[in-house]
C-alpha cells in the first residue's frame, strides 16, 4: 500500500517539477532552461486523470469499501501541503482497521478479485498512453517530430530566401560599383576636356 502511495506522489512530483518554471529570477542576467515537459497539456490531463481514477469509488463494490479514502489514503489535512499539491498520505491507522475487518475485500478493492479495481483501471488508462504505435505518447511524439520537420523546412526555406537576398544585393552593390567607377572615369574625362577647351580659349585657340 505504501509503495502504492509513493509511486503516486513521484508521478505527482515529476509533474510539478515540469511545471515549475521561472524564466528569469530578479537580479539574473540569463534565463533558466525550462523542463522539457513544460507547458505540456498532456502531462497535466494525465495527472488530473490519474487522481480521479485513485480517489473515484470503484463500480460495483460495496459502498462502504469503495474507495482508497475509505482505506485512509487521502491527500491529508486542509491546507497542508500535501493537500496543496495533490499528494497523498497514508492513515496508518485507519488502513489497518480496514485490512483487520476485510482483508479481502481491501485487496478486491485494489484489483486482486475478479472485479475490475483501482489497479485495473489505472493500468488500462495508462495503456492508452503507452501503446507504442497507437497510444498518446507515441501520436504526441508523431506530432512533435512533424512539427520539428515542418519547422526545419521553414527554417531551410527562410534561409534560402535569405542567401537569395544576399546575393541579389551583392550582385546589385557590384553593379552600383561598377556604375559609378564609369561615372567618376567619365566624370575625369568630362573634366579633362574642359580643361583643355578653356587652356585653348584663354591662349586664343
Amino acid at each position: 500500500m505504501k509503495d502504492f502511495v509513493a509511486a503516486y506522489n513521484s508521478v505527482i512530483d515529476f509533474v510539478k517539477e515540469q511545471n515549475s518554471y521561472v524564466p528569469r529570477a530578479y537580479g539574473e542576467e540569463t534565463a533558466a532552461e525550462p523542463p522539457p515537459l513544460y507547458g505540456e497539456v498532456m502531462l497535466r490531463q494525465l495527472s488530473a486523470k490519474l487522481r480521479s481514477l485513485v480517489t473515484d469509488p470503484v463500480d460495483g463494490r460495496p459502498a462502504e469499501l469503495s474507495s482508497l479514502w475509505q482505506l485512509g489514503i487521502n491527500t491529508g489535512a486542509r491546507g497542508s501541503e500535501t493537500a496543496k499539491d495533490g499528494r497523498f498520505v497514508v492513515d496508518e491507522a485507519k488502513l489497518l482497521e480496514a485490512l483487520g475487518a476485510d482483508p479481502e475485500g481491501v485487496a478486491d478493492l485494489f484489483g486482486a478479485g475478479q472485479a475490475a479495481g483501482v489497479a485495473d483501471r489505472i493500468k488500462d488508462h495508462l495503456a492508452a498512453y503507452t501503446q507504442s504505435a497507437t497510444g498518446f505518447v507515441a501520436a504526441r511524439t508523431g506530432s512533435l517530430d512533424r512539427q520539428q520537420r515542418q519547422l526545419r523546412l521553414q527554417l531551410d526555406a527562410a534561409e534560402l530566401r535569405l542567401e537569395m537576398r544576399e546575393e541579389s544585393l551583392r550582385r546589385q552593390f557590384t553593379a552600383m560599383e561598377q556604375a559609378l567607377s564609369r561615372i567618376q572615369s567619365q566624370s575625369s574625362w568630362l573634366t579633362s576636356q574642359l580643361a583643355s577647351l578653356s587652356w585653348n580659349t584663354n591662349n586664343g585657340k
